[in-house]
C-alpha cells in the first residue's frame, strides 16, 4: 500500500497493526471464552501462538472465525501464550469477556460503538463516560479498574442488571431513577452516594447491594425489592416495610425495628407464609421477644400464626 506521508510503495510487517473497524482483546495464556454480538457480522482474527477451538477446548479451528450478521457468536480460544484478538468495532452490540482478558484500550475503545447494549467488562478498564449517551440493557464491570460518575449511565433507561461491585464508579444514585426496567443493581463498596428515595419508582428492581457506599435514605421508600444489602446510612423501621423481602442484609446500618412488628407488616402486605434470610451475619439492630439478636446466619420464617427466628419459635 501507499505510505500516507511519502505515498511510496510500503509494506508493514505488523499483524496486530490495526484496521481502521476493528478493536483488539488481549486474551492470557489458557483457555480463553469471549461472547460478541458483530451487527452485519464480519471476521475474527487471532494473533499469537493460539487458535479458535470449541466450547471442550479440544478442537483446533484454525485462526479466523466468520461472525454471524446477527445473534452471538460464541468463541472459544485456546492460548499457548499471550494471544490477540481482532474484531470489528463500530457494529458491535454484544461483549461478554467471561475470562481473563481486556479490551486493548480499555473500555473507550467502545466510545463510538453507538449500538452497543451488553457489556460484560472482565478484566478490562477505563471510564464508563464512554457509555453516555448509550441505552444499555446491561453492564457489569466489577472490578477496581473502572472509574467514572454514574451519571454517565442515565441515557441507559433500557437498563436490567448493573453490576459495578468494587469498582472506582461514584456519582449520585438518583442517575439511575431513569431506568425503568432495572432489575438488579449491584454497587457494594464504591462511591456512591445519595437518597435511596430516587430509586423507589422502579418496579422492577429486585435485588439491591449497597454495603460499603455513601447511599442514605429510608430503605421502607424501596417497596419491591425481595433482596437488599443496605448501606450504613440508611434507617427506617421495618414495622414499615412492606417489601417481600427475602434477604434483609441491615448489619452496621441505622434500620430499626422488631422481627414481629416486620413479620405483621410482611402478613398484612399479603405473605402471610413467608421466610427471610439476614444475609449471612446478624439481624443489625433489630429485637425479638424484646432482646437483642445475636450473632450468625440465619433465616426467619413464619406462618400465619407462629414466627420462628434463631431457632425459637413463638405464636404471634
Amino acid at each position: 500500500m501507499d505510505c500516507l506521508v511519502t505515498k511510496l510503495k510500503e509494506v508493514v510487517d505488523d499483524s496486530r497493526l490495526l484496521k481502521m473497524d476493528e478493536m483488539e482483546f488481549v486474551l492470557s495464556a489458557g483457555n480463553m471464552h469471549i461472547d460478541l454480538e458483530v451487527i452485519g457480522g464480519g471476521t475474527a482474527t487471532l494473533i499469537g501462538d493460539g487458535y479458535f477451538t470449541d466450547s471442550s477446548y479440544t478442537q483446533n479451528n484454525g485462526k479466523t472465525l466468520s461472525l454471524k450478521s446477527s445473534g452471538i457468536n460464541n468463541m472459544y480460544f485456546k492460548c499457548n501464550s499471550e494471544c490477540y484478538l481482532h474484531t470489528p468495532k463500530y457494529s458491535v452490540k454484544w461483549v461478554n469477556i467471561q475470562s481473563y482478558a481486556y479490551i486493548q484500550g480499555g473500555i473507550e475503545t467502545l466510545t463510538f460503538s453507538d449500538s452497543l447494549i451488553v457489556l460484560y467488562g472482565g478484566t478490562s478498564y477505563g471510564d464508563i463516560k464512554c457509555l453516555k449517551g448509550k441505552n444499555l440493557q446491561q453492564l457489569s464491570i466489577p472490578v477496581d479498574r473502572y472509574t467514572g460518575d454514574i451519571a454517565n449511565l442515565a441515557d441507559s433507561v433500557s437498563l436490567t442488571n448493573l453490576n459495578a461491585t468494587n469498582s472506582k464508579i461514584y456519582g449520585n444514585i438518583s442517575s439511575l431513577a431513569g431506568a425503568s426496567q432495572l432489575a438488579t443493581c449491584l454497587l457494594a463498596y464504591t462511591q456512591v452516594e445519595g437518597d435511596i428515595s430516587s430509586l423507589a419508582e422502579i418496579s422492577t428492581l429486585k435485588t439491591l447491594t449497597l454495603v460499603g457506599t455513601k447511599v442514605s435514605g429510608d430503605i421502607t421508600t424501596l417497596k419491591h425489592v425481595t433482596s437488599v444489602r443496605a448501606a450504613a446510612g440508611m434507617t427506617g423501621n421495618v414495622a414499615n416495610l412492606s417489601a417481600p423481602v427475602e434477604l434483609l442484609g441491615i448489619t452496621g446500618t441505622g434500620v430499626t425495628g422488631t422481627i414481629e412488628s416486620f413479620v405483621a407488616k410482611q402478613r398484612e402486605s399479603g405473605r402471610t407464609t413467608g421466610s427471610c434470610n439476614n444475609g449471612g451475619s446478624d439481624w443489625g439492630n433489630l429485637t425479638f421477644k424484646g432482646e437483642p439478636i445475636g450473632l450468625g446466619d440465619d433465616t426467619l420464617t413464619w406462618t400465619a400464626t407462629t414466627i420462628r427466628c434463631k431457632g425459637e419459635q413463638i405464636t404471634a
